[in-house]
């Protein structure tokens, strides 16, 4: 296992993100991607952003790191480090400066790239670069949760009320805030960035009112969310027809779902959960050593069972439909990629975009 650098955010948000101590380690004289990341005996370092401490996207992180590096299948060629990051929208911002190597942005906010949404006021400026590697997750978010014994029934109680809705820097931010505009107004909350494994506790302790609940893959609850549920007496105030048609209209890549909160492994309330889903994939610039990429593709391709006893986060890594089914279908995959998919015969199994460089 590798230590890991905290990445910090500076300056106002939707500024510049910067990483704090942090350049390549520039001692290496190996194949490097000319951003001085060789370890000085032909290996690479890479390092993966993916979102705060106690957040699941973190934690699939490092176990995919861990996996990674304990397995053996690249260690004679690139050695990956999972590193914290304010959020996805964050680490995404961290690759375009070239701070880390990967990111793990939503599909939405590919989407909006460079400059649309939450990139308006500062733009990804290397976008003809990025490319996909493969989904590694997705996340359920948006409908509310508040105390059982408020007053709160629907969205329309919430005005005027404090609502939490998780990391700033996270890639749910925008979408959440389209929603809850379509909901009841954003000019008619209160709203307040929590980190996800904060918000429990600030709803108890009454400084925020409702809370953005997480869930992850559409069938987990990470560490965050069990405490809630295990510690808060709560019900949900789900996502309405019209928040649904808001969704559909103007947030691609996003969409509505209902899930059984007992099947998921809610204890304190187990009926239904109407709330939003998006899927996110692994990025890099198309600089990335492509026989790299394509050797960390196959392997987690081929090792499905074994990375998925890591623990119940890992869901996404093995099965392909998941992996490149729900890529962006407009947004090229990394040549690596491109050439795995080629020689496995899967390439027109996905709607996918080549890469330029193929």
């Amino acid at each position: 296992m590798f230590s890991r650098r905290e990445l910090l955010k500076t300056g106002a948000v939707g500024g510049t993100i910067a990483l704090a101590g942090c350049a390549g380690n520039g001692n290496g004289n190996g194949n490097g991607n000319g951003n001085g990341n060789g370890n000085g005996n032909g290996v690479e370092q890479w390092q993966m952003a993916t979102s705060v401490d106690g957040a699941p996207q973190f934690t699939i992180g490092v176990l995919f790191d861990e996996w990674l590096s304990s397995s053996g299948v690249v260690e004679d060629r690139v050695e990956l480090q999972a590193v914290e990051a304010p959020g996805a929208d964050a680490g995404y911002r961290f690759m375009d400066d070239g701070d880390v190597e990967l990111a793990g942005p939503a599909n939405i906010s590919l989407e909006l790239s460079p400059d649309e949404g939450p990139f308006e006021d500062g733009p990804i400026q290397n976008f003809d670069d990025v490319r996909q590697l493969f989904t590694h997750v997705s996340f359920q978010f948006g409908g509310m949760a508040v105390l059982a014994d408020s007053e709160f029934e629907t969205w329309s109680d919430l005005e005027g009320q404090t609502l939490s809705l998780g990391s700033r820097g996270s890639a749910t931010a925008f979408p959440t805030e389209q929603l809850v505009d379509a909901e009841v107004g954003l000019d008619n909350v209160d709203v307040q960035w929590v980190d996800w494994a904060d918000q429990g506790s600030a709803l108890r302790g009454g400084e925020v009112d409702a809370l953005s609940n997480l869930i992850t893959n559409g069938e987990v609850l990470g560490g965050a969310t069990q405490e809630f549920d295990a510690t808060t007496d709560w019900r949900p105030i789900n996502v309405t027809d019209a928040g649904r048609q808001h969704v559909e209209e103007n947030l691609p890549y996003a969409e509505i779902v209902e899930l059984d909160a007992g099947e998921l492994g809610f204890e304190t309330y187990t009926d239904e959960i109407v709330t939003m889903s998006m899927g996110y994939p692994i990025v890099g610039l198309s600089s990335l050593n492509d026989e790299i990429v394509y050797a960390i593709t196959e392997a987690v391709d081929q090792n499905e069972e074994e990375i998925q006893e890591r623990g119940d986060l890992m869901g996404y890594f093995g099965p392909e439909d998941r992996m490149f089914g729900e890529l962006h279908p407009d947004i090229p995959v990394h040549l690596g990629v491109y050439e795995y998919l080629q020689d496995e015969g899967m390439w027109d199994d996905y709607d996918l975009t080549a890469p330029p460089e193929a």
